[in-house]
């Protein structure tokens, strides 16, 4: 099983128009993605 770019792409697209943001950036934002400490930093 294969995924073609545009397959995702227009996933993607759907779930950032439910979501009210542009993009990938503001999806990291909204999840929270670098906010939190890396897990080597807790070793």
């Amino acid at each position: 099983m294969f995924l073609v770019r545009r397959t995702v792409e227009f996933h993607l697209s759907g779930v950032y128009r439910k979501l009210q943001i542009a993009g990938r950036r503001q999806l990291t934002e909204l999840l929270g993605v670098g906010a939190r400490p890396h897990v080597w930093d807790e070793i």
